[in-house]
């Protein structure tokens, strides 16, 4: 469905689970998120063929942000139902599709770094990374047992860097033991922005972005075994087969999404969507989400099968 609206209007409010995925044709909008004093500020304009709303639909949770038009805007809303019906009336679409929303989350969150580094005082703050588990809570065994066969074990040494900012990253990486530090340059200064420890995946920025050439940060070790997935075997292998591929793609667009939500929330923004998701928890205290649930311990099994599988190989 698409409709025509009118200048200052909210499309998106900060708070809210939204159920529809919107698609801007035309116009102007303007992003914003609270902090916990009650200031808003702003995150973004967006222009005509950005997309808004998948973190709510991925996440089950509450906007992180508030959309406004900034003129008059038509938009298009698609509902979650019909993306989801296309892994079955059309596999390559579905694939295609999870792959932009993937893409723009990778994107979003590159910008959303600089924004913050620009703006917020605290950027020293650690920022842990999210774990595979969501990666592996989206596959099936089959999906792992591909990942596996096209994966090579690394082991990098204490002090040595993984990649360096700038440089080309050739492969995803699971880190499967170990700990490294993340670290990125800024003013000529070199800061620790974050760490890695087992479960991490690193790369997948610049998998889905290959046209922003190098990497985003540097990743030096604390000494570490990782799995390497060549990305243009990956690639190849992902296209393969598109309902494994559209599974991925969801997989890092989950992922990308909870990382976004985590850094603005560590940086005490998004402050109304955190107040309705600790309140929705407080009323739903004595439910258990059981396909969660299951999906996070088959997926810490899963991890395990292949921890082991590449750890064993090594020592014989």
């Amino acid at each position: 469905n698409h409709y025509t609206i009118p200048p200052e209007a909210t499309l998106v409010k900060e708070g809210d689970l939204n159920s529809d995925l919107i698609v801007l044709v035309s116009g102007k909008i303007c992003v914003n998120t609270t902090s916990k004093e009650g200031n808003t500020f702003d995150l973004a304009e967006l222009t005509s063929g950005s997309l808004f709303g998948e973190m709510s639909l991925l996440e089950k949770r509450p906007a992180v942000a508030t959309v406004k038009a900034l003129e008059e805007c038509i938009i298009w809303q698609i509902s979650h139902e019909k993306i989801s019906s296309l892994q079955v009336s059309n596999p390559e679409l579905s694939l295609e599709w999870q792959q932009l929303i993937a893409k723009k989350l990778a994107l979003q969150l590159t910008k959303q770094n600089e924004w913050i580094y620009r703006n917020v005082s605290n950027v020293q703050a650690i920022e842990p990374l999210r774990k595979v588990l969501i990666l592996f809570a989206s596959l099936n065994e089959c999906d792992i047992y591909k990942l596996a066969k096209i994966g090579k074990l690394m082991h990098v040494e204490p002090g040595c860097c993984l990649v360096r900012q700038g440089e080309n990253v050739t492969s995803l990486y699971l880190l499967l033991s170990g700990e490294a530090e993340i670290l990125i340059e800024i003013n000529k200064e070199s800061k620790k922005v974050g760490s890695s420890c087992r479960g991490e995946i690193l790369g997948e920025v610049t998998f889905l972005l290959p046209e922003q050439r190098g990497a985003s940060a540097t990743v030096k070790s604390n000494g570490m075994e990782l799995l390497c997935l060549d990305k243009q075997e990956l690639a190849k292998l992902l296209k393969e087969d598109p309902n494994f591929g559209a599974r991925f793609y969801i997989a890092l667009s989950r992922m990308l999404s909870q990382r976004s939500r985590d850094q603005l929330v560590s940086r005490q923004l998004s402050s109304l969507s955190q107040k309705k998701l600790i309140e929705t928890q407080a009323e739903n205290a004595a439910e258990m989400d059981l396909n969660e649930l299951a999906d996070t311990s088959r997926a810490g099994r899963q991890f395990q099968w292949l921890c082991e599988k590449f750890q064993m190989h090594s020592k014989i």
